[in-house]
């Protein structure tokens, strides 16, 4: 397999992050099977097939879906922001090792430039009724605006002319049955099959059924006809969905979301449906493959994928602030066979806090007011793939340990574990300016804009957005951008516990250019009401150079190649060559030169209508003499291991420009290169290696390595019997991977004692004398190759304490987890005397009282506030009878 064609179309520093990313893609391949989540195949309650004038039609004889009945309290104002995510134990760092020094002030850049002045700004829906949180969101196709909110959906035109009057939420989603309170909903045009796809979730009328509602358009028109699915949550009525996260690419439309407990308002786990997009598009069906079980995850995010041909998609969620931490999923497969994994974790260079308030308590400043509004939590609402990157925001609470304020954290990172750009939106000398709810955007020219509200004790809720070029320097953004101010502060609960704002806003990029902006965000009026306005912001940048790629030489007998990477958004190139008989003429990103005598200067210039890049040069030397010797032994230093990246090289010969590799046979093996040494992923058959040296007149002679065979690597599977056992109680991990008995098996068991222990196959047998997580890992060497690290976590418990979950007593806890104040509500209990303790993962009493039932079913209020964060048990004892259960403390 020759390389040499493609090989000149790359410049060297690339191809060597191509060898790269094999190694990082390959390992990862690797790995999925470590991290692979199973789900289950599921399909729609209801469906239908409906026009917007029949949902027009409904909303005018239906009064009971007017948006001003608001939803049921308990649950439309949810703090949706109580969740802790240091209950979530850390995610390792599958990928490259990317962490960064967290100093602060290093990376506070600003590009001290002034974001570009709106073309327009325009209203968008308005408060009618008494819902809270608005829930804005919008999707810009080529000829209208969608917008949804809990109160309503609206249809515009791009300049924000109503084209249809608009409906109640919940009539817009009632051709699949009444009596539905709808909420959160979202949308977004998909611009490669012409489609809106929108989402939003809904309660039946006694508001203990959950269901996730989906559909599509049937052309790009949102006034025509839509194909709308339910499917029911929870047959059971014991649990419902909460806070749906969106995304698409050309395989699947992917929704999020959290799930709670009816009657506890306990968060039970994620949960993530992956429908068949070509289903819901031909209104066929709504089937989907469910994701459950994420008990350690909370606001897992899907990208919205702007690519035509990208087969995953990826997903991110925030892991824990403190560390800078942030986790990388994938869904690969096929549209019916979707497969969902951990990929990787990033840890960013500026740390932050989840949350602005260990008691939840509102935190975003206002003018005219003390009453503070609810600005949410660190969760990831808004991530686009684009040009082969993912870019998302998110809010940041700051500083860690004691935050003072909201600031935007946006990130640019690449699919396998590297961060590109982090910084923030912030004004560290205005200490409560608050940068809240960020929606992002990126066009096709790499320009970004990130929406946001705007609060400070100085002023009234605000919208505002930052605008970034692709040209700017790297980690900087430019300053905000207040496009409509507030005029009063805004204060509305509707009796629940929060000053609901949000819970989220909308930016996204017009599919008509693929290059101006929308963001829609909200502000405050008389009477404190939210309304929304929309900005339309287009930045015509001037494109930055191009670096010129090709060799330093060009033969006197033919025509030689070079080129620069193509630049996004541009629509010419111009090409100069300056010496004595040299020619070559382009307006494409590549040109072929002929060379006349001594050297010449080659220069160009990247065009767009916003004008020209400066002009990159190079000094090209003309040459008549072939490469005539073959370049020297090929060598390897590393064990020829099946699957990873071992790198070869050649001794330089004078006079090459270039190196070509050519695999002659091999199966499984791949990698390119144009320099003197090449990273190649080790196939599964025996490799025959040759290089040749190019200069501007051709190849020469190649030197060859013959018949080197490689090695298997062995999987480290294994097995335990036990996930839950006391001190002192043996666990057997048993070996049931492929490996020979002979092999050396490496084994860790932190705090534990293993039989026969050492490097041997086993079964291991291992017990702990101490309680807590515990991990059992297993790695296997056998030839130089080593497995990748196979890990299975346990949780040691109390010697003779045991779950029972009110088995012998009827005891029910919430919330949990908590902040260290919580219910015990017993049921049904004797008139005895009960003892509670709370003991730590060290077996140590932390709290200890004696309480004697005054009823037969009473409640009793727990108050250990002062107690370290972290996981504890509740042991409740009476005369014979025990009850057991894990506490969370955040």
């Amino acid at each position: 397999m020759k390389f040499m064609n493609h090989m000149r179309r790359l410049p060297i520093f690339a191809l060597l992050i191509i060898g790269a990313l094999l190694f990082l893609n390959n390992n990862l391949a690797a790995q999925y099977s470590q991290t692979t989540h199973p789900g289950t195949t599921g399909y729609e309650q209801n469906s239908s097939t409906v026009s917007y004038s029949d949902m027009l039609l409904y909303d005018a004889t239906h009064p009971d879906t007017d948006p001003k009945n608001p939803l049921n309290p308990m649950k439309h104002n949810i703090p949706e922001s109580e969740f802790n995510h240091s209950e979530i134990p850390p995610i390792p760092n599958y990928g490259t090792d990317n962490t960064k020094s967290k100093t602060l002030s290093k990376r506070m850049k600003s590009s001290n430039i002034a974001s570009p002045t709106p073309d327009t700004i325009f209203a968008g829906l308005t408060q009618s009724g008494q819902i809270i949180p608005p829930d804005i969101f919008c999707a810009v196709g080529p000829n209208h605006i969608l917008q949804t909110f809990n109160t309503q959906v609206k249809i515009t035109s791009k300049t924000g002319v109503q084209s249809q009057a608009p409906v109640s939420l919940t009539s817009f989603w009632s051709s699949l049955g009444g009596g539905m309170s709808c909420f959160d909903p979202k949308c977004v045009y998909d611009p490669y099959t012409n489609r809106y796809i929108v989402t939003a979730l809904s309660l039946n009328a006694a508001q203990t059924v959950s269901y996730l509602l989906i559909g599509a358009s049937a052309t790009n028109d949102p006034t025509g006809t839509w194909h709308l699915f339910r499917i029911l949550i929870d047959a059971t009525g014991a649990n419902w969905l909460d806070y749906p996260e969106l995304g698409f690419n050309k395989n699947w439309i992917v929704v999020n979301g959290n799930l709670f407990n009816n009657a506890s308002g306990a968060f039970a786990e994620d949960q993530i449906f992956i429908f068949n997009k070509a289903n819901i598009l031909a209104g066929t069906n709504a089937q989907h493959t469910l994701i459950s079980g994420l008990t350690s995850n909370f606001c897992i995010c899907p990208a919205f994928t702007y690519d035509a041909t990208m087969n995953d998609l990826f997903c991110l969620e925030t892991a824990d602030g403190p560390s800078a931490a942030v986790t990388l999923f994938k869904i690969s497969g096929t549209p019916t066979a979707p497969v969902f994994s951990t990929v990787t974790s990033y840890t960013g260079t500026i740390p932050w806090e989840n949350n602005g308030s260990a008691t939840g308590a509102d935190t975003g400043p206002q003018s005219g007011t003390t009453h503070k509004i609810a600005v949410g939590d660190d969760r990831i609402s808004s991530c686009v793939y684009r040009n082969n990157y993912l870019w998302f925001a998110h809010n940041a609470y700051l500083p860690v340990g004691n935050p003072t304020r909201v600031s935007v954290a946006w990130w640019q990172v690449d699919t396998v574990g590297n961060i590109i750009q982090n910084n923030l939106i912030d004004d560290a000398t205005a200490i409560d300016t608050n940068y809240v709810y960020p929606s992002v955007a990126v066009n096709q020219a790499n320009d970004m804009v990130v929406g946001y509200s705007m609060l400070a004790s100085n002023m009234h809720p605000s919208c505002a957005f930052s605008y970034r070029g692709a040209a700017d320097a790297i980690n900087t953004m430019r300053n905000p951008y207040m496009y409509k101010g507030g005029t009063a502060y805004y204060y509305q609960t509707l009796g629940g516990p929060k000053n609901r704002w949000g819970d989220y806003s909308a930016t996204c990029v017009d599919p008509s250019d693929n290059q101006t902006f929308f963001t829609l965000q909200e502000y405050c009026t008389g009477n404190t009401l939210w309304n929304t306005e929309f900005a339309k912001i287009y930045q015509c940048n001037v494109p930055p150079p191009a670096p010129i790629m090709g060799p330093s030489d060009a033969c006197t007998s033919g025509t030689t190649l070079f080129y620069v990477n193509p630049a996004p958004w541009a629509t010419s190139y111009t090409w100069t060559i300056t010496g004595t008989g040299w020619s070559g003429s382009s307006t494409t990103d590549s040109i072929y030169i002929t060379a006349g005598t001594g050297s010449a200067v080659l220069k160009v210039t990247v065009n767009n209508p916003c004008g020209s890049s400066i002009a990159d040069s190079i000094t090209i030397t003309a040459n008549a003499s072939p490469i005539t010797v073959s370049p020297g032994t090929i060598t390897y230093d590393s064990a020829l291991c099946q699957g990873t990246i071992v790198w070869f090289k050649t001794t330089p010969i004078s006079g090459i420009t270039d190196y070509v590799w050519t695999i002659v046979a091999g199966t499984g093996w791949a990698g390119t290169s144009t320099v003197d040494s090449i990273p190649l992923f080790v196939g599964s058959t025996s490799l025959t290696l040759t290089v040749a040296g190019v200069n501007g007149c051709g190849a020469g002679p190649a030197a060859a390595r013959p018949n080197m065979v490689p090695r298997p690597i062995y999987t480290s599977n294994f097995s335990i019997n036990n996930a839950s056992p006391v001190q002192g109680q043996q666990i057997t991990a048993t070996y049931t991977g492929n490996a020979p008995i002979n092999a050396t098996y490496n084994w860790t068991y932190p705090l534990g004692t293993a039989t026969p222990g050492g490097t041997v196959q086993g079964p291991q047998h291992i017990y702990w004398t101490t309680i807590g997580q515990r991990h059992v890992s297993l790695t296997v060497y056998d030839s130089g190759c080593t497995s990748i690290i196979n890990t299975h976590s346990l949780t040691v418990g109390l010697s003779g304490i045991h779950e029972l979950k009110a088995t012998a007593l009827n005891i029910q806890v919430y919330p949990n987890p908590s902040d260290g104040n919580f219910y015990l509500d017993f049921k049904d209990v004797k008139h005895e005397e009960l003892t509670i303790e709370l003991i730590d993962l060290l077996g140590q009493v932390v709290y200890h009282e004696a309480v004697l039932p005054p009823l037969s079913s009473f409640t009793k209020t727990i108050h250990v506030g002062t107690l370290p964060a972290g996981i504890y048990w509740l042991n409740i004892k009476g005369q014979g009878t025990t009850f057991t259960d894990k506490i969370f403390i955040k």
